[in-house]
Formats: structure tokens, sequence, C-alpha cells
């Protein structure tokens, strides 16, 4: 279940959810369910989902979209993670599951987006 925090106060809907999964995520925790983000907002399932649709989302397309910005950071060669961890960090099932979703957002597995940017996301 999401921690409550101050970190949403002043933050459209989108962007409260939003901000809650990448604390998820950085922490190594699950993406809460919809029934979780719902009970944490105080609202219906029914309200959450009208909520993110007046702002033309779904959380599926946020946690898909976030998925990909984690695993781009995760797969860094620096980061010297195994690519099942990857997949486990981002709350996949397995390993298959995740590949078959990067391949879908990247058009590349996650071992061939590694090999063909290797100075991706470099900091500096």
């Amino acid at each position: 279940k999401p921690q409550r925090f101050a970190g949403v106060v002043g933050l459209g809907f989108g962007e409260a959810v939003e901000h809650i999964i990448v604390t998820q995520l950085a922490r190594g925790q699950g993406i809460p369910t919809m029934e979780q983000f719902a009970s944490f907002f105080n609202l219906s399932r029914a309200t959450f989902q009208r909520r993110l649709r007046e702002e033309w989302l779904t959380l599926e397309e946020i946690k898909q979209r976030l998925r990909l910005r984690f695993a781009l950071e995760l797969l860094h060669p620096s980061a010297r993670l195994k690519v099942s961890d990857v997949a486990q960090r981002l709350g996949f099932s397995d390993v298959r599951a995740f590949r078959r979703a990067f391949i879908e957002w990247t058009g590349e597995t996650p071992d061939e987006w590694r090999r063909s940017n290797p100075a991706a996301l470099r900091s500096g």
C-alpha cells in the first residue's frame, strides 16, 4: 500500500499518482493496485478512474510510461543489474513478461538495448 505523505499536495491528480508510483519504484516497492490508489485518495475505484480520465490518463498508461523510464535507468551498464533484477524491481511477474513489455516499448530486448545504448542516460 502506498505510504501517505505530504509530497502529493499541490499536484494535479495524474501527477500525484505518478509521484506515488515513482516513489514506490525508487524504494524498490511494487506499484499500488487500482484499489490501493482509490483507497489512498479516499475514492471509489470508479471515481479514481474518472479523475484520471478527466486528465486524459489511465493508470495503465502511467504505469507503463514510468516502468519504461525506470527500466532504461536500471538497464544502464553503470547500474550493473541483471535483467531479472530489473524485472523484479519493476514489479513484473517474471523476466519473460518484462522482456515482452520492453520489446513492445522499444523494439529491442533489454540486452540488445544495453548493447546499442552504452552511453545512454550517462550522468554528468
